[in-house]
């Protein structure tokens, strides 16, 4: 078990630092946001920037912080395109046929080990993990940057006599109109919770498909072994069954 597990490690461990690496990104960003977040709000604003022009300054600074977050996020997904899509592609076909392993048997009527079970949960466990795991990873960080762009938005109304703030938010929202980044992976597929259903969907339906398959090659093995069983008893006559 020991060496097995050494094995996978070494085997896979790349494949499965790419996920981790990429999570962490995410959660990194999810954190600079929030932080973000406190730098905009009012009460502090009005604390730290009691005079105008420093406010302006900070604030333009703000969104020019958050741009850039944004620009990272690009960048993620410029780096991690490729290797994230063989990643599900390999996390895909590793899981299916560890549970086509395990349905497999004991469709077949063939018992499974307590040593197999094992083996098939310590494989499964890291890209079950990065499935479920990194989905809701992008998704809490795209919202918390969206609690920035509100709090943004609300700079007009906290300071109505400044055209800089103004000019300020009506830009952001602007270049939002024409820059709308989440986390994806090839194909433009978007990372967020809905993909956990889908790849949830697509694993089980190929899972059933193979299961199916088994089932119609069991059955088309019992009727030739009948087909020939009859055959025999054609060529030796009745006595054949007695």
């Amino acid at each position: 078990m020991f060496m097995g597990a050494m094995c996978y490690c070494l085997i896979t461990g790349s494949i499965n630092f790419n996920g981790y690496a990429h999570m962490n990104l995410a959660e990194i960003i999810k954190i600079r946001c929030r932080l973000l977040q406190k730098i905009l709000n009012k009460e502090f604003i009005d604390y730290k920037f009691s005079e105008s022009n420093l406010r302006e300054l900070r604030l333009q600074r703000a969104v020019e912080i958050w741009k850039e977050l944004q620009q990272i996020i690009r960048e993620i997904n410029r780096v991690y395109t490729l290797s994230l899509l063989f990643t599900l592609a390999h996390d895909f076909m590793l899981t299916t046929s560890e549970l086509y392993m395990v349905f497999g048997r004991t469709i077949a009527g063939q018992n499974t080990s307590y040593y197999l079970l094992s083996y098939v949960v310590m494989v499964m466990l890291p890209p079950l993990y990065k499935m479920i795991m990194a989905p809701i990873y992008c998704e809490e960080t795209i919202k918390e940057s969206t609690k920035c762009v509100r709090l943004i938005e609300q700079l007009n109304s906290w300071y109505p006599k400044s055209v800089k703030i103004r000019n300020l938010v009506e830009a952001l929202m602007m270049w939002r109109l024409d820059n709308n980044v989440e986390f994806n992976c090839g194909f433009n597929l978007t990372i967020r919770r809905t993909i956990i259903t889908t790849v949830t969907s697509v694993v089980f339906n190929y899972l059933l498909i193979l299961i199916q398959f088994r089932m119609t090659q069991d059955m088309g093995d019992n009727m030739e072994q009948q087909k020939n069983l009859l055959r025999e008893w054609a060529n030796q006559g009745p006595d054949f069954l007695y």
